[in-house]
């Protein structure tokens, strides 16, 4: 965990199942979000190492949110309240709004996700 990361109350950081966890300087971490590894290092970071889990640096993870892993998420994202990332790839300045599901794709750099929105294909 990085310098100046906010880790708010509630909060479940679990590396017991999916080890190690990357959380970058400068990011949030909100109420009552769950991170969660499910395998060994099937993500590779910025510093190109494996992960199970990589969060990059100036990025906030809203209330209720779960990040479970493998999963990835880029520097200066948002993602918002109650959505779920599963098995993705969130690329750099993503915006994804409140109740979306990510699992099984990458999305590139810089798109907006909005609210309500599943997305399980690539297509």
């Amino acid at each position: 965990i990085g310098a100046n990361v906010r880790v708010a109350p509630g909060t479940s950081i679990r590396a017991d199942a999916g080890t190690p966890f990357h959380v970058g300087e400068g990011s949030n971490v909100h109420d009552g979000v769950i991170i969660h590894g499910l395998e060994h290092g099937r993500v590779i970071g910025d510093d190109q190492q494996q992960y199970s889990v990589w969060i990059g640096k100036n990025t906030s993870i809203t209330h209720l949110s779960l990040i479970y892993g493998p999963a990835y998420v880029g520097d200066d994202c948002f993602i918002g309240f109650r959505s779920t990332i599963f098995n993705a790839r969130i690329g750099q300045g993503c915006i994804v709004m409140m109740h979306v599901l990510i699992q099984d794709v990458e999305i590139p750099p810089g798109k907006y996700v909005p609210s309500g929105s599943v997305i399980t294909t690539q297509q």
